[in-house]
């Protein structure tokens, strides 16, 4: 994000080495910004969000030097005292927990532990300010992006997989230490997005990683993508008639055409496949973006139900 005056970086993903370890698979993050004009070393500020691997073994390039190099890093308060607390560390019983804490001293020891606790409630960045969303670790954040009237909320790790925990909030994944907080917390924020209306950013979200939320009778549902405006050429109600916009038309309706996945990272990698714009949801003007992932099919249900989602990182 760039505020005006500072570029920042929220979460910094599985990190160099994992992209040369998987071949590419994950670790994308500092392609993507390389793709996207963006020099690291520009980087303002990082903040990160809770101490979990995919969200902060980003912060060493491949070398194990600091990947921001003129970058103040910001970690939650509560999370820095927990995990670097010699006493809790000697407490944990499982492999994974134990592997959770020694890699965030790997990475924090690599950057002479030099970084900036915060609080939550307060502005971190200008326009960026931090929510208290704990149960998956003891101090995760997440953050509400403002600019103008316009917001975002950018919510880490509150859902993983939205297809799982979103439609299902009362489901407990393995990696939430406190499983009731989370979903308590989960709960909490869904509520709050669905009332107002506010898009989400979700770091385990399909492309494009944005969404709408409303509550559905057992849980919520997500819908990807980014809303148009009525007068925007692609809102639906412009492109296929004002029976569109009141819902209930198939992909193929919506667009003349079998809904075919839409792949920007294979086209960023010089693939020559081509393929549609994705349609908007009828009734909202949300443009439903299809994961990018050429194996994957959409589902062909209701307009609102696809397309199928899948974890990227």
């Amino acid at each position: 994000m760039n505020t005006g005056s500072k570029l920042v970086v929220i979460d910094t993903g599985t990190g160099e080495a994992n992209f040369e370890k998987t071949k590419g698979v994950s670790g994308q993050f500092d392609g993507n910004l390389k793709a996207s004009g963006i020099d690291r070393n520009h980087v303002d500020i990082v903040i990160i969000s809770h101490f979990h691997g995919d969200h902060i073994n980003g912060l060493l390039a491949a070398d194990n030097k600091p990947a921001f190099p003129n970058a103040e890093v910001l970690v939650p308060a509560a999370e820095w005292k927990y995990f670097m607390d010699d006493a809790e560390m000697g407490k944990q019983t499982t492999d994974r927990m134990k592997g959770v804490f020694s890699n965030a001293r790997r990475v924090f020891d690599a950057l002479n532990r030099k970084v900036t606790p915060y609080e939550p409630g307060k502005e971190v960045a200008p326009g960026i300010t931090s929510v208290a969303t704990y149960g998956q670790t003891p101090g995760h954040k997440s953050h509400v992006v403002s600019s103008g009237s316009a917001t975002v909320y950018v919510q880490a790790d509150v859902t993983n997989n939205p297809v799982l925990f979103a439609r299902n909030p009362g489901w407990h994944a393995f990696f939430d230490q406190d499983g009731a907080m989370a979903e308590a917390t989960r709960r909490k924020v869904y509520d709050m997005l669905a009332a107002d209306k506010m898009m989400v950013q979700g770091f385990h979200y399909p492309f494009p990683a944005v969404a709408f939320v409303e509550k559905t009778g057992s849980g919520y549902r997500e819908i990807l993508g980014i809303r148009h405006s009525d007068a925007d050429p692609r809102h639906p109600s412009k492109r296929v008639g004002k029976a569109a916009a009141s819902g209930g038309l198939s992909a193929r309706q919506l667009t003349g055409r079998r809904a075919r996945p839409i792949c920007p990272l294979h086209e960023n990698a010089g693939c020559s496949k081509k393929f549609p714009p994705p349609p908007c949801h009828p009734g909202t003007g949300v443009a439903l973006a299809p994961p990018c992932r050429p194996d994957l099919r959409l589902r062909q249900t209701s307009p609102i139900e696809f397309p199928p989602l899948a974890i990227f990182r």
